[in-house]
């Protein structure tokens, strides 16, 4: 009797490890494979190249925020909220640059060529300057919503702003032109002008404002420390230039070295020695 209580003991132990194993091994199998899938649904928007102070990210549904390091990606649908006197600059996927000023809050809603025919940013509410490198075409559109405007870019480097507690937006244009819409009107803003939205009222006739004036707007965009990553063509072009001083002092070694053959070939020959 004894032995087949054994026995039995023995093979529900085998049978529990095993199930034990099985369990272990499908738990850590559904994690493998959950997490690339995540990873996946995830677009890479940009890339923090400079930041000054605490700067915080939310990501997809994850409800707690987490502060973003250098180098980190952005992703589409992120949540980006910077705290007082901190900003954040980002190099989008296509080369464009953003920098996020103090206490504002913008997310990154689509970006061109990453399954969107446009790229566009909401900005919430704070301050936001924006270099668009390429000339938008008919089939590229660069776009600014704010909870009462729409800035369409077009190819530009300008600054956005809008103040939730007056629902007002404005926008300055150092270069290039920006279209600023709501449901009433729309204006076009060149290089050295200023515009406004208050509430639901039309856009404001662009104002010239002096250089000295646009001057300190785009300056509030600099980071104290700027340690920004450089771009691949800065990339490219100082490696290119590297090796060019390089091949440059490698022919003058050359040069130097056939001259000190030569020098020494007329000496021998000059004291007769073989």
């Amino acid at each position: 009797m004894m032995s087949k209580f054994v026995i039995l003991f023995y093979f529900a132990q085998e049978f529990l490890f095993i199930s034990y194993r099985k369990f272990l091994f499908m738990f850590f199998l559904s994690i493998s494979l959950t997490i690339p899938l995540y990873a996946n649904a995830q677009k890479v928007a940009g890339t923090a190249i400079a930041i000054q102070g605490k700067v915080s990210v939310k990501t997809g549904n994850v409800q707690a925020s987490r502060q973003i390091i250098l180098g980190e990606n952005i992703y589409i649908d992120d949540y980006i909220i910077t705290s007082m006197q901190s900003k954040l600059k980002i190099r989008l996927f296509d080369e464009n640059i953003i920098t996020i000023g103090p206490n504002s809050q913008v997310s990154i809603q689509s970006l061109f060529g990453e399954g969107s025919e446009n790229t566009s940013l909401q900005l919430w509410f704070g301050k936001m300057w924006i270099n668009v490198k390429d000339l938008v075409s008919d089939n590229k559109a660069f776009t600014v919503h704010t909870n009462n405007a729409i800035a369409g870019v077009r190819g530009t480097n300008f600054c956005i702003e809008f103040q939730e507690r007056t629902d007002t937006s404005q926008i300055w244009v150092e270069n290039g032109s920006v279209e600023l819409k709501n449901e009433t009107s729309q204006v076009i803003i060149t290089a050295g002008q200023y515009s406004q939205i208050i509430q639901k009222n039309a856009p404001s006739a662009p104002t010239i404002l002096s250089p000295e004036e646009m001057k300190n707007i785009f300056k509030e965009s600099e980071l104290i420390n700027d340690n920004s990553f450089p771009s691949f063509e800065r990339v490219q072009k100082k490696l290119a230039k590297t090796l060019r001083k390089n091949q440059n002092t490698s022919r003058s070694f050359f040069r130097i070295n056939q001259n000190l053959k030569s020098a020494e070939l007329a000496t021998h020959r000059d004291t007769g020695i073989a």
